[in-house]
C-alpha cells in the first residue's frame, strides 16, 4: 500500500469495518434491518479507496491495529481489533469488497466465544469453511521470503528452545530465563503468540504465589522492559485479567486499582477493568486479602446467591442494573444491548415469560439515568427482539411449563401488538393463533388496535375484525361500526358479524350508527334486521331515526321504508 494514502485509506476502512460489527451485534443474522445495510454499504465506499493501490493488511498487537508499523489509535477499530486478537488473530488482509454474506460469516465468528472458535480451528478456519474470500485473519502474518530462508515453514517454532521449569525454580528465575530467551532468538521468531503462549505456559507450572510474583514482576518492568511489555500485550482479557489479579494479591492491593493503572500505562481498553472485576468475583475470592472491599462485597454477593440458574440470573440482572448506569459509551451499550435483545429472542422463543420480563424491567428501569441516545439504545431491543422467526416460535412452543404466547409478549406493550400485526400481514390466511394472542393481549384496551385499523392491506383489517369480535364489550363498538364502511366487502361482513355480538343495548345503539355508512342496500337491509333484533328498550326509537329522511346520512327510500316496518313491528306488545 502507498505509505501516505493507504495507511489513512486501510484506517478508515478498518473502522467502517469495527462499526459494521457494532451493527451487526444488535440484531445478529438480521441482515435486512437498517443499520446493517448502512453499514455495508459505508464499507463498500471505503474499501473502494482504500484498496485502490492493492490489498489492506494489518498486524493486530495487543488489541490494536498496526499498519505499515503505525499504530492505529482509533475507538472502533480498536474494537474490531480486540474481537480479533481475543480470537487469536494476528493478522488480517482485505484484498477485495466484502460481501454481504461475507460480512456475516465474518461478523458471526467474530460473535462466538473464543473458545469455541479455538476449537474449531481458529477464525480463518471458519471463514474458509463459508467460504469468505475478500478477509483474510490468521493466527500470524505471513513469512517474507527472507524469513522462509531462516525457519522451516513447517514447523515456525524450530527455532525456539526448549523451555522447562527446573528444580527450586521461582519467579524471579523464570523470568530472567524467558527475557534471555527472547534476546537470543530472532526477532520475527520471538515477536511470535506461539513464543509467548509457550513462556505463559511454563509459568503456569509455578505454584500459586511464584504465579502471583511473576505478574507483580511484568508489572512492574512493563515500561522499561521489551520482554514484560510484549508478555502482557500477548495475552487475552481473561489472561491479563488472572494475572492481574494475582499481582495485587501478592501486592496486597485492591484488584482494580491495579487494572486502572495497567490500563493507563497499556494499550488495552476501559473495559479490561470491568473483565478484572467479575474474576475477581468468581474463582479468587477465598485468596483475597483481607482489606479488600470488593472481594467482601463480592463475597458477601456469592453467600446471598446460591449456584442454581435462577439466582444465577438474578445476579447477572443486578450486575447487568450497575453496567447501565455506568458512564460507558454508546459503542459499549450496544454491545451490551444487542446481547440484551438476543437474550430476549431465546426466552421469547423458549416461552420464558420471566426472563423476558426481568430483562425489560432492567432495561426500563435504567432509562432515566442515561441521557437521549442511551434511552434509545435501551428502548431498541422491544422493538428487535420479535422477529417473525421468533413468533412463529413462541406460537408453536407447547414445553410444559411454559406460558402461553400472550403473557410472554405481554411485557413488550404496543412493540408486541405491531410486531403481531406485521406476521399478519406477510399472510393473507388467516393464524388463528396470531388472532387469539392479540385478542389476549388487547382485551383490556382494545383501543390500542387503532392506529392498524385503516391498515393498508384488507385481510390484515379482515384479521383485526376478528380479533375486535373476539374481545366483545362496548370499547370495540366504535373501531367496529368504522369497519362497517370498509371498501372491501369480507372486512365488511365481519364488522357486521361483530355489532350482532355485542350486549343487546349496545349492539342496538352501534348499528343504528353503521347501517348509514354500509354500501350496500343489502348490507343496509341485514343491518336493520340485526337492529330490529335487538332485544333493547331503545330499539323501536332507533329504526324510527333511521326511517327519518333528515339529516345527511339519510338512507334511500326503501331502506326508510323497511325501518318503519321495522320500528311497527318491534313495538307491538
Amino acid at each position: 500500500m502507498d505509505a501516505g494514502h493507504g495507511v489513512s485509506g486501510a484506517h478508515a476502512l478498518l473502522r467502517q469495518l469495527a462499526r459494521g460489527l457494532s451493527a451487526y451485534r444488535l440484531y445478529p443474522g438480521d441482515l435486512t434491518q437498517p443499520a446493517f445495510q448502512g453499514a455495508v454499504e459505508r464499507i463498500r465506499d471505503a474499501a473502494g479507496t482504500a484498496l485502490g493501490a492493492g490489498p489492506a493488511e494489518a498486524l493486530v498487537r495487543a488489541g490494536r491495529f498496526h499498519v505499515d508499523d503505525h499504530e492505529v489509535i482509533d475507538e472502533a477499530a480498536d474494537r474490531l481489533a480486540e474481537a480479533c486478537f481475543s480470537r487469536r488473530v494476528e493478522y488480517v488482509r482485505i484484498d477485495r469488497p466484502p460481501t454481504v454474506d461475507e460480512l456475516d460469516a465474518f461478523y458471526e465468528v467474530l460473535g462466538r466465544d473464543p473458545e469455541d472458535v479455538t476449537e474449531a480451528g481458529g477464525v480463518a478456519a471458519l471463514l474458509d469453511a463459508r467460504g469468505v474470500g475478500s478477509i483474510t485473519a490468521l493466527a500470524g502474518a505471513p513469512e517474507t521470503d527472507a524469513v522462509d530462508g531462516d525457519h522451516d515453514e513447517s514447523d515456525p517454532e524450530a527455532a525456539l528452545p526448549v523451555l522447562a521449569l527446573l528444580p527450586g525454580d521461582t519467579a524471579s528465575s523464570v523470568y530472567d530465563r524467558l527475557r534471555g530467551a527472547q534476546e537470543t532468538l530472532d526477532e520475527v521468531v520471538s515477536a511470535r503468540s506461539s513464543f509467548y503462549r509457550r513462556a505463559a505456559g511454563l509459568v503456569a507450572g509455578l505454584d500459586e504465589q511464584q504465579q502471583a510474583a511473576f505478574g507483580s514482576l511484568v508489572l512492574d518492568r512493563m515500561q522499561t522492559d521489551a520482554f514484560a511489555e510484549r508478555y502482557a500485550g500477548h495475552l487475552a482479557d481473561p489472561e491479563i485479567a488472572e494475572l492481574l489479579a494475582r499481582a495485587a494479591r501478592f501486592r496486597g492491593v485492591e484488584p482494580v486499582e491495579v487494572a486502572v493503572e495497567f490500563v493507563r500505562i497499556s494499550a488495552r481498553q476501559q473495559t479490561l477493568v470491568a473483565v478484572v472485576r467479575d474474576f475477581v468475583s468468581g474463582d479468587t475470592l477465598d485468596g483475597a486479602p483481607d482489606g479488600s472491599r470488593i472481594a467482601h462485597a463480592a463475597a458477601d454477593l456469592r453467600d446471598a446467591f446460591p449456584s442454581d440458574a435462577a439466582d444465577g440470573r438474578r445476579l447477572a440482572l443486578l450486575a447487568l442494573a450497575d453496567y447501565l448506569r455506568c458512564d460507558v459509551s454508546s459503542e459499549q451499550l450496544e454491545r451490551v444491548v444487542g446481547a440484551v435483545t438476543r437474550q430476549l429472542r431465546a426466552a421469547v422463543g423458549d416461552g420464558d415469560g420471566e426472563v423476558v420480563r426481568e430483562l425489560l424491567d432492567t432495561l426500563d428501569a435504567a432509562r432515566p439515568d442515561v441521557d437521549s441516545e442511551c434511552q434509545d439504545l435501551l428502548a431498541a431491543p422491544r422493538h428487535h427482539a420479535l422477529t417473525p422467526h421468533v413468533l412463529r416460535k413462541t406460537m408453536r412452543a407447547r414445553r410444559a411449563g411454559s406460558e402461553g404466547p400472550a403473557e410472554v409478549l405481554r411485557p413488550f406493550g404496543t412493540a408486541a401488538i405491531d410486531a403481531l400485526v406485521a406476521a399478519l400481514a406477510s399472510d393473507e390466511r388467516s393464524d388463528r393463533r396470531v388472532i387469539a394472542t392479540l385478542a389476549a393481549l388487547a382485551r383490556d384496551r382494545p383501543r390500542i388496535l387503532g392506529r392498524h385499523i385503516d391498515h393498508e392491506r384488507w385481510h390484515v383489517v379482515r384479521d383485526l375484525a376478528k380479533v375486535l369480535v373476539s374481545i366483545g364489550g362496548p370499547a370495540t363498538a366504535a373501531p367496529l361500526v368504522a369497519l362497517a364502511g370498509h371498501d372491501h366487502p369480507t372486512v365488511r361482513h365481519e364488522a357486521l358479524h361483530g355489532l350482532t355480538k355485542l350486549p343487546p343495548a349496545d349492539s342496538a345503539a352501534a348499528l343504528a350508527r353503521a347501517v348509514p355508512v354500509m354500501r350496500t342496500r343489502a348490507e343496509q337491509r341485514d343491518g336493520l334486521d340485526a337492529l330490529a333484533a335487538c332485544d333493547a328498550p331503545q330499539t323501536p326509537a332507533l329504526l324510527r331515526d333511521l326511517a327519518s329522511s333528515r339529516g345527511s346520512h339519510a338512507l334511500p327510500w326503501l331502506m326508510r321504508r323497511r325501518a318503519r316496518r321495522l320500528a311497527r313491528r318491534s313495538e307491538r306488545p
